[in-house]
């Protein structure tokens, strides 16, 4: 692999955290340019190590990666046209903090797309009164005639917004008072157009594309992760939170031993959860489900040891850790999801903003809510990510309360800051 230092842009590094913005930006272009040599073998190690998403038959037009940290890259070929030039391709880079907001890229993209195609019936009258001007203007020239019927005549069907005003733009320029020209250059006219419009079309096709596979992945981890909360729901059930609770008040260790030992069947059951959700998981996870992912993999793997080895004493700290990670996770989601939705829909009725803040209610009540895992000595060391996570909660129920829709969305995007 080849990079050029004149690829790394100063934002794309400050982005994946390869430097600290403050400090970078006071650096000359001589010294920017020495880091990001010695950056090279970094970053090709970064795309090394990265998962690629399968969402183009065509990976120059497009490429999703999901590296270290979390990061989502995505690589673009744009056709791009200026004054200079009639049309260029130009490599683009964007970096992406979580799936909800590549997700929403490929949202606004579209919605642009569609904007533009309702100007198509303006567009289809201008050209199509070009054609017919120079059908006039040569008229008693049977050749030129000709010519011009034969694209109107395959042209006649273009509908997209692109197509059309790419013939427009081409056809304008041809010179018809060079007759031994006309043909060559409606000909060159025309094919150039079909080229560029065979392009445009496979860049527009593919974001719908990714916009699909986009949205079936966040389905499909939101509802494994809801899958997930309600297994191990109904393992707790399963227990008994009387003998548990004197279980875990208990020092003595031989009671404890004994206890699990007499509950390793119920116990093995924790186990297979954990294992059913790893092998449920895609690979290509981006944040903000590849944390939670992260951590129930590593605790999957202390589990099945202990079970292996009948050093059962550790299980119900395990237990009490996802208990844990499954109300951080409840919270961090809502986080993303309020702001995916709000900043999608753009018009805020009191349906969508009464439905957020009961389900800001919901979560804080199923968060206060004790269990035998939640014993006070248990929860010290949880004490001030649970204090700033009510803190958060009051400030946004205050937010909605005012309907200060920009205030919360500023408000969540440090939240997600604080999460990570």
């Amino acid at each position: 692999m080849i990079i050029n230092p004149a690829f790394i842009k100063d934002e794309f590094l400050i982005s994946i955290w390869a430097v600290i913005e403050k400090d970078f930006t006071k650096l000359n272009e001589i010294e920017k340019l020495k880091f990001k040599i010695g950056f090279i073998p970094k970053l090709k190690e970064l795309f090394k190590d990265s998962i690629s998403l399968k969402t183009s038959w065509d990976k120059k037009t497009s490429r999703i990666l999901s590296v270290e940290n979390w990061k989502i890259l995505l690589f673009q070929t744009i056709h791009t046209r200026n004054g200079k030039n009639i049309g260029w391709y130009e490599k683009k880079i964007q970096v992406f903090h979580d799936i909800y907001s590549l997700f929403r890229s490929q949202i606004y993209t579209s919605r642009i797309l569609k904007e533009r195609q309702e100007s198509i019936r303006m567009i289809w009258i201008k050209f199509m009164q070009l054609i017919n001007s120079w059908l006039e203007k040569f008229k008693d020239q049977t050749e030129m005639k000709n010519e011009l019927n034969s694209i109107r005549r395959k042209l006649w069907n273009s509908r997209s917004f692109y197509e059309q005003k790419i013939i427009k733009d081409r056809l304008e320029k041809i010179n018809f008072d060079h007759k031994l020209n006309n043909k060559k250059s409606l000909e060159w006219a025309f094919n150039d157009t079909q080229n560029a419009f065979l392009t445009r079309l496979s860049q527009i096709s593919n974001i719908e594309h990714q916009h699909v596979i986009l949205q079936e992945i966040i389905d499909h981890e939101e509802k494994l992760w809801k899958i997930f909360e309600s297994n191990f729901a109904f393992f707790i059930k399963t227990l008994d939170q009387e003998d548990l609770k004197r279980i875990i008040s208990s020092n003595d260790d031989e009671i404890k031993e004994k206890y699990l030992i007499e509950n390793k069947e119920k116990l093995r059951e924790f186990s297979i959860i954990l294992s059913q959700y790893d092998s449920m998981k895609i690979n290509f996870c981006p944040y903000p489900f590849s944390r939670f992912h992260e951590r129930i993999l590593e605790i999957g793997k202390y589990v099945n040891s202990c079970m292996k080895n009948n050093n059962l004493k550790w299980v119900i700290d395990w237990i009490f850790f996802v208990n844990i990670y499954l109300k951080m996770q409840r919270f961090a989601l809502f986080i993303f999801q309020s702001e995916n939705r709000l900043k999608l829909y753009e018009i805020y009725d009191g349906n969508m903003i009464d439905s957020i803040y009961q389900e800001l209610v919901n979560i804080e009540n199923i968060t206060k809510s004790k269990n035998f895992l939640e014993e006070k000595n248990a929860w010290e060391k949880f004490d001030d990510i649970f204090f700033n996570f009510f803190r958060q909660i009051d400030d946004m129920k205050v937010l909605l309360k005012e309907w200060k829709v920009s205030e919360l969305l500023k408000y969540l995007e440090k939240m997600k800051e604080w999460w990570k």
